[in-house]
């Protein structure tokens, strides 16, 4: 499956500074390791793994052309094995956090799924990772638990294809389809390399009667990332995997604020296969400040987004900052 594009491009949405950068040595980020509980009797969950595939390759840019970017002091052929999906993380300048789809490489360049060339400037740190797939989060066989079977019967991961639509995808054990990770209606293709976005959150469909607890591990991003938010729902990770509140999320910056039936919603699941809904309210009867629909005017500055959340964006499409909190400790 191609992987969506992480940038919403135009100058309407970015205007200026970023760049990528191969260093001789990449940085190792905190490693760890969560815990998430997904609710049986065909709840749909959502969340996100908050975790991350290791630092491959960082560095400095030194040149720009179209999808093409370049580090002369890179090897990306001895970081990376041709074929496999990698995602390039803008470090710092004006754009900080941006992320894109990497579709090839040579040694010293990178060809990005996006042009970013009016984007960036030579000069800006990068890093480059592998992108999480479904077998690196869930296990190649199925190491997490969740049922295998069928289409008809099993546990299904609905991974958003950053277009609106999901594709589905379960553990086979045999029939038609073969055994394996294998998506509906996707005949026998292997999706064992599904990719799963490190600002994306997965919704999974858990047939299974009973509740189960699913293990996460990997590294901890340490640095803001921007993601895409389309007209309508997106599914998105919190990134980081501790608890964020909606104060310091910061998302009201960037998301459309107003009355419960204006502004952007942020639907937080409360573990019961429900959702609270949050928003910006910019006065009226609610007053103020973050506060959920229907909740009078209760402030929920507070409240803890999950590990994934949706946010419905009502207006058009735009970029949004995934925050670390200042002070918090990695």
């Amino acid at each position: 499956m191609k992987i969506p594009s992480r940038i919403l491009t135009g100058a309407a949405l970015f205007a200026a500074v970023l760049s990528p950068s191969f260093a001789q040595t990449a940085t190792t980020k905190p490693v760890g390791y969560r815990t998430e509980v997904l609710k049986g009797a065909g709840a749909f969950n959502l969340l996100s793994p908050n975790l991350d595939n290791p630092v491959g390759a960082a560095g400095t840019i030194d040149a720009i052309a179209a999808t093409a970017l370049t580090d002369n002091e890179a090897n990306f052929s001895a970081a990376f094995t041709a074929g496999e999906a990698l995602t390039l993380k803008i470090m710092d300048g004006a754009n900080a956090g941006l992320i894109t789809d990497v579709v090839s490489f040579t040694a010293t360049a990178l060809t990005t799924s996006d042009n970013i060339s009016t984007l960036i400037a030579n000069g800006v740190k990068y890093e480059v990772r592998k992108t999480p797939t479904i077998a690196s989060i869930f296990g190649a066989t199925n190491s997490a638990g969740l049922l295998a079977g069928l289409a008809a019967t099993a546990d299904i991961v609905w991974v958003p294809d950053g277009s609106g639509g999901y594709l589905r995808v379960f553990f086979s054990t045999g029939g038609t389809q073969g055994a394996g990770w294998r998506s509906v209606g996707g005949l026998t293709a292997d999706r064992a390399n599904a990719v799963v976005g490190i600002t994306d959150a997965v919704f999974i469909q858990r047939r299974a009667t009973t509740d189960l607890s699913v293990v996460f591990t990997g590294h901890v991003q340490t640095t803001a990332t921007k993601t895409p938010v389309i007209t309508g729902f997106n599914p998105i990770s919190r990134v980081i995997p501790v608890g964020l509140s909606l104060a310091d999320s910061d998302l009201e910056t960037e998301l459309a604020q107003g009355l419960a039936g204006t502004a952007d919603l942020l639907w937080n699941p409360n573990g019961q296969g429900g959702y609270t809904r949050y928003f910006y309210s910019t006065g009226g009867t609610q007053g103020t400040g973050w506060r959920s629909v229907g909740g009078l005017t209760t402030d929920q500055s507070t409240a803890t987004l999950q590990s994934g959340f949706l946010v419905q964006r009502r207006g058009a499409a735009t970029n949004a900052t995934l925050r670390i909190p200042s002070g918090l400790d990695l």
